[in-house]
């Protein structure tokens, strides 16, 4: 698990995987979810389609009828965006491509590009120590 998660975020990761959580962050983040009482509602049926059965009944278990507020996690989405770029064109990706695919201009890409592990934010660290 990335130590950077923002830690409401890894008691979610804890409670319903990694996966569950980041999903909730991309969807819901930097705003508050209400999380319903009983596991059979339709606001749960939401729930469950976001993250699946297990996930969404492991949240309603944890945090019945709570507010759970979802960080953005910005920094951990585009440290893990610019890991792709890296990994797209180390397999022959054109940058223009690249630019196009990820919204930004090639002038960005590139810039992705010349990063060394060193310079990757800390977010990163954790998976490129894996390789």
């Amino acid at each position: 698990m990335p130590p950077e998660l923002p830690e409401s975020l890894r008691e979610i990761a804890v409670l319903c995987g990694l996966d569950a959580a980041l999903k909730l962050a991309a969807v819901y983040g930097g705003t508050e979810i209400f999380i319903p009482v009983r596991p059979d509602g339709p606001s749960a049926a939401v729930l469950r389609a976001l993250l699946g059965e297990h996930a969404a009944a492991a949240l309603i278990r944890a945090y019945p009828g709570h507010r759970l507020a979802i960080p953005r996690c910005v920094r951990l989405r585009r440290d893990q965006r610019d890991q792709a770029i890296i990994d797209a064109y180390t397999h022959g990706a054109p940058v223009r491509a690249l630019a196009r695919q990820h919204g930004l201009t090639t002038r960005q890409v590139r810039t992705i590009l010349k990063r060394t592990p060193d310079a990757v934010s800390v977010e990163m660290g954790w998976q490129l120590r894996l390789f």
